[in-house]
């Protein structure tokens, strides 16, 4: 496979097109993203599960991360996305980096509906577990990036070994949970369960699953090889909540070759990944 300089997408297809439409209206939130980016996913679907009210400013949602406005930067200063201006504040406030927006969003939406992806408080040893998943997630996040930036086939093989076992142990965890935790639905489980609805770990490593089954599976030829796991992807994929911020897979492939051929000055994750720092 060559590299053919496809350019990434700078706006929305498929379903989540339509959810820029129906946000398109003022609201408390506005959401600063990119189209193609897993961590604007993992806010985007909760804001979506939480039913909060937000916006998606089409102007802003849609600009090109490579060339960041001021708009952007002043709310996050390495010019990072996700980042949401909160205007439920007089001034209006503003926050950036996914985990820490994703946990406001959760405080909100339990002080206003009740609804939550974590386990309630009243179970502190379920939502340890899921903090434990979290922690695994991130370890699978970064396996992504270094399977999908390796060159040489040697390469390939050995992080493509090493992001199956990442995702190994996030279900071994999940397992865990199983057998520790009870309730229904049981938000420890999320998804994993069949019949749950949405929970932090579905939301938090959700988007990089569901690349794993576009932009892995298309330039690395990655395939899942437990049932139960691919059962799990399926459900998150199929999820209403988000599977209204996906947009088609076309979009995946094509702004993703960037970090299929490695190119230079790919993004500040890839930067990271090839230095062997952590994430940004």
């Amino acid at each position: 496979m060559d590299d053919t300089g496809r350019r990434y997408h700078t706006a929305c297809t498929g379903p989540a097109a339509g959810t820029v439409q129906k946000h398109s209206d003022d609201a408390e939130i506005i959401l600063f993203g990119a189209c193609f980016c897993p961590f604007v996913q993992r806010v985007w679907s909760a804001c979506e599960f939480f039913g909060l009210p937000y916006k998606v400013d089409k102007t802003l949602f849609h600009l090109d991360p490579y060339k960041k406005p001021e708009a952007l930067l002043n709310i996050s200063p390495k010019g990072l996305v996700p980042a949401v201006i909160l205007n439920n504040y007089d001034p209006p406030r503003s926050l950036n980096d996914s985990t820490v927006i994703l946990e406001y969003l959760e405080d909100l939406a339990k002080e206003r509906s009740g609804k939550s992806l974590m386990p309630p408080l009243s179970d502190p040893y379920a939502r340890a577990l899921v903090r434990l998943q979290a922690d695994q997630a991130a370890r699978t996040v970064s396996a992504f990036y270094k399977f999908l930036q390796s060159q040489s086939t040697t390469d390939q093989i050995d992080a493509g070994k090493t992001f199956l076992q990442t995702i190994e142990a996030t279900a071994e965890l999940l397992e865990r949970t199983e057998r520790q935790t009870s309730g229904s639905p049981n938000k420890a489980l999320g998804l994993w369960q069949e019949g749950g609805e949405l929970g932090w770990l579905d939301v938090l490593l959700g988007p990089w699953l569901f690349r794993a089954t576009n932009v892995l599976k298309h330039y690395r030829g990655f395939e899942i090889r437990s049932a139960k796991v691919s059962a799990w992807i399926q459900r998150i994929i199929e999820d209403k909540h988000f599977a209204a911020t996906c947009s088609d897979e076309q979009l995946y492939v094509d702004s993703y070759e960037r970090y299929a051929f490695n190119r230079p000055n790919t993004s500040q994750v890839a930067d990271a990944i090839n230095s062997g720092r952590a994430l940004p």
